[in-house]
């Protein structure tokens, strides 16, 4: 499902445009059908989060991505949109599709296997509402620098893809509670941070 939107999307490479097999463009995966398209690159943009790709920010990167794009979900674009720029950004396909299967994996574990159930949880209207909220809280979270700060948030966010992709209402359902395990984890880590920081002062003193 997901590996083949990937798989098919039209590629370019950066330097000369012209298509080949090894990266693909965000605006092609945008570009696939409305708001279930941008399921589609919920879940791509969520997959750099499972590949160890040190000091490249994907966080912040992906994290922006998602939050704008649940900002139009949120006040009722008839469809998303993305910048010129992020819309001509090429990703490399091997670490797209590496990135998927183990999120995929994660998901099996679970007993996540996407298909149309309990409507009501992904239909447009509150439902949709509420999932671009969540898609919101989750690409904050996404950019900020916490330590083992983006599986959460990155799920989150794939599960929502995943949602909006087979009008999956459990897979909302669950990307709700991930949003709110990736914002207690944020919220435990910026307090026991400060209090961390707060004994040193006092050690200090």
């Amino acid at each position: 499902m997901i590996r083949s939107a990937v798989s098919s999307a039209p590629v370019c490479t950066p330097s000369s445009g012209t298509p080949n097999a090894r990266h693909v463009s965000l605006g092609a995966i945008l570009d696939r059908g409305g708001w279930p398209g941008a399921g589609g690159l919920f879940v791509v943009l969520a997959a750099p989060g499972f590949l160890p790709l040190p000091l490249v920010p994907t966080g912040v990167f992906a994290g922006t991505a998602l939050a704008l794009l649940a900002v139009q979900m949120m006040t009722g674009a008839r469809r998303p949109w993305l910048p010129g720029r992020v819309r001509e950004l090429r990703l490399p396909r091997a670490i797209l599709a590496a990135g998927v299967s183990r999120m995929m994996a994660v998901f099996r574990r679970i007993g996540l296997s996407p298909r149309p159930r309990l409507a009501w949880a992904a239909r447009a209207g509150t439902a949709r509402a509420a999932m671009s909220l969540s898609l919101l809280v989750a690409g904050i979270v996404l950019v900020l620098p916490l330590p083992f700060g983006n599986q959460l948030p990155s799920l989150a966010a794939a599960a929502f893809g995943l949602a909006l992709l087979r009008r999956d209402g459990f897979a909302a359902l669950l990307g709700h509670v991930l949003t709110l395990a990736a914002l207690g984890w944020a919220v435990a880590i910026v307090v026991s941070g400060s209090a961390a920081f707060g004994w040193l002062l006092d050690r200090a003193g």
